[in-house]
C-alpha cells in the first residue's frame, strides 16, 4: 500500500484507516489532523522560523514556538515583501514553487525541522 500520504484537508478516522500500518501522514492542513492511528506517523505542520530581522510580530501560532509561523503565513509575508500581486489561495501554482522558495530563503526564512517521532 501507499506509505506516504500528503494531506491538505481533514481526513476522517475511516479515511486514515485506509493507510497501511507504519504509514506517514505529511500534513499541511490547519488545524492538524487528529492522530487516530498509533501505528502511523504524523508530521508536524510545515512551519518557518521568522528571519532574525523580522520585528514587531506580537502573535503566536496555535501550537508553535515563538517566531515560528505556519508555511501559509510565511508565504503571505514573502508575497508582501516581494510586492507580488498574485496569491496562493486555493490551488497552488506548481510552476512558481521554486520562485517562492528562493524568495523565502532570500528574506531569511528557514524551515522548522520536524521532530523525529518513533512509532510504538
Amino acid at each position: 500500500g501507499i506509505e506516504h500520504w500528503v494531506v491538505g484537508r481533514f481526513l476522517s478516522k475511516k479515511e486514515q484507516n485506509m493507510a497501511p500500518a507504519r504509514s506517514t501522514f505529511h500534513q499541511f492542513v490547519v488545524p492538524p489532523l487528529p492522530e487516530y492511528r498509533a501505528d502511523c506517523h504524523y508530521t508536524s505542520l510545515p512551519a518557518f522560523v521568522l528571519p532574525a530581522e523580522a520585528q514587531g510580530f506580537k502573535a503566536c501560532e496555535m501550537t508553535m514556538e515563538r517566531r515560528h509561523v505556519h508555511a501559509c503565513h510565511a508565504g503571505a509575508l514573502v508575497h508582501a515583501l516581494e510586492k507580488w500581486d498574485f496569491h496562493e489561495v486555493g490551488a497552488i501554482d506548481w510552476q512558481r514553487i521554486d520562485e517562492n522558495w528562493a524568495a523565502a530563503v532570500k528574506h531569511g526564512f528557514a524551515l522548522v525541522p520536524d521532530p523525529v517521532k518513533t512509532l510504538a
